[in-house]
């Protein structure tokens, strides 16, 4: 289970146990959401009481979701900012958000000291649904043909093989 990976001893930040999840926005990533947020998505890592200088933090944002052991370079390595304890920002570019594409996302972190011990990724993964370009304007109601007759689908019409059908629609 990658969760549990652990380069170093204990030493690490956390040590034996999974630091807090980063922090998003609750909001839908849309164009319009990027712009106006100076075309960047803002994450929080959690203050960690053991932080000294030297000490860094990487961070991801990846489609969801994750393979079991996944193999792929953070978005960047930063420094921790000060004080001891606070929570640190960290940003992901409107660039990168649309070169990883739309869907369900997920963003994490690890944080490494200055002897290089890493910390664990968090257990909880922050999630994300980005939905970039037009959005959809004249949606309709799907249409279950075999519901018409009764507004029903039985064991007979799912046995016969439900199709649904999503008129055509604008963006």
């Amino acid at each position: 289970d990658w969760s549990s990976d652990v380069c170093s001893s204990d030493l690490a930040p956390y040590g034996d146990i999974e630091p807090p999840s980063l922090i998003l926005p609750q909001d839908t990533i849309t164009d319009e959401y990027l712009a106006a947020n100076g075309n960047q998505v803002i994450g929080t890592v959690p203050g960690y009481p053991d932080w000294q200088l030297g000490d860094t933090v990487s961070y991801w944002w990846e489609k969801a979701p994750l393979p079991d052991d996944p193999d792929f370079p953070p978005v960047t390595t930063i420094p921790v900012a000060g004080p001891a304890g606070s929570p640190q920002q960290v940003i992901f570019s409107a660039e990168y958000i649309k070169l990883k594409g739309d869907g369900d996302v997920v963003a994490f972190y690890s944080l490494r000291d200055k002897a290089g011990n890493r910390s664990r990724y968090p257990k909880t993964l922050a999630t994300a649904s980005v939905a970039l370009g037009p959005i959809p304007i004249d949606l309709e109601k799907p249409v279950v043909p075999f519901a018409d007759d009764d507004n029903l689908i039985d064991l007979k019409d799912a046995i016969a093989g439900v199709k649904v059908q999503i008129p055509a629609f604008t963006g």
